[in-house]
């Protein structure tokens, strides 16, 4: 019996050796993150934020993995570790196998053009022999040329109409978001200018469409050509909005509103100060990241029915304090029936914003 125990251990031990060294065999997937990725495409790779190594020692089927839409020239997102790795799991990819090195995040940031690449072109173009057989490369390398140059001047138009907009607004409370709509198509074909400026552009915003026309000068500042882009405007302004669910009748307070921009017409009834809000109640439900207008709020009741109010009377130097029991809940500048603690008189009273109530003379509301 005892060989037989002694033959079963040995067994025993020679399987969790052999699983030891299955898992020690495979191979590790080391995917070390950026800080900042620069894109100047549609769309993200794993090889745009991230440096890969797997079995082979060079990623090359995991670089070339989707992750994401890019954001627009000129803006910037973020995205998560979490996110890279459920992507990577989404794939296919091991996560006994898997490794992120890396910040939680990665801050990615949509690039117009590249210079660089531009001034490549440049340096190659005259090293090439004018006379070379092989044209097909000569072309190649002016298409993908001419590509990054269109997308350098789409950048430039761009930020050109969005400065001009936000100096023509002036205002810390608004933004606006500028979006290309048409550009004309000689812009496109252009190559070797010094500087693009803006020639035209209205002088007020009466729609959300516009057309600016531009110039373009060559390396000695002359006048070379013009062209013209179409514009879609949004006018973003600072707004009060509910920081999450508030639900109706609530006390409205610091925590549960927040000021954003929004894009919201000209004149709405919104609201655009904090101290607008807080401290009032709801008077409907709002909805997460709603902007609040004055007709969701009333002002809360400072005077409850059956509440020991003070009452102040006054005529001329004289003010003369007593004690009354108001017989209807009020809000600051309604006037409700008191009764006398002492004499149980009933007689009118103002509330104010302090909470007590003032006595009303007879005829005096009447003649204000």
């Amino acid at each position: 019996m005892s060989v037989r125990n002694n033959i079963q251990t040995l067994f025993i031990m020679s399987s969790l050796i052999m699983v030891g060294l299955m898992v020690n065999l495979q191979a590790a997937i080391t995917v070390t993150l950026k800080q900042v990725a620069l894109v100047d495409a549609n769309y993200i790779k794993i090889g745009d934020i991230a440096t890969v190594k797997d079995d082979d020692g060079t990623g090359s089927g995991i670089n070339n993995i989707f992750i994401g839409k890019a954001p627009s020239v000129a803006e910037t997102k973020t995205i998560s570790k979490w996110m890279v790795r459920e992507c990577l799991l989404s794939h296919g990819v091991d996560s006994s196998s898997l490794i992120i090195i890396g910040d939680n995040s990665i801050k990615i940031e949509r690039v117009g053009g590249n210079k660089k690449f531009k001034n490549y072109y440049s340096s190659i173009s005259k090293q090439m022999d004018s006379n070379t057989k092989d044209k097909s490369i000569n072309n190649l390398i002016e298409k993908v040329a001419k590509n990054y140059i269109r997308k350098d001047i789409k950048a430039t138009v761009l930020d050109l109409a969005q400065n001009r907009l936000t100096g023509l607004l002036n205002s810390k409370s608004v933004k606006v978001k500028v979006e290309l709509l048409y550009l004309e198509r000689k812009a496109s074909k252009l190559s070797g200018f010094s500087k693009i400026a803006i020639e035209h552009s209205p002088d007020s915003l009466r729609s959300n469409t516009l057309r600016m026309t531009y110039a373009v000068y060559d390396n000695g500042n002359n006048r070379e050509t013009s062209f013209y882009a179409n514009f879609r405007v949004r006018i973003l302004r600072q707004v009060v909005v509910a920081n999450g669910f508030i639900s109706r009748g609530s006390l409205i307070t610091s925590e549960m509103v927040k000021l954003s921009f929004v894009e919201i017409r000209k004149g709405a009834p919104v609201c655009t100060s904090l101290d607008d809000v807080i401290g009032k109640n709801a008077r409907m439900d709002i909805g997460v990241a709603t902007p609040i207008s004055g007709r969701a709020l009333i002002i809360p009741k400072l005077v409850k029915r059956n509440q020991q109010v003070q009452v102040l009377a006054r005529s001329g130097s004289f003010t003369i304090q007593q004690f009354a029991v108001a017989l209807s809940a009020g809000r600051a500048g309604e006037i409700i029936k008191v009764r006398n603690t002492r004499s149980g008189k009933i007689f009118p009273a103002k509330i104010k914003d302090d909470g007590t109530l003032e006595l009303v003379m007879f005829g005096l509301e009447k003649r204000q």
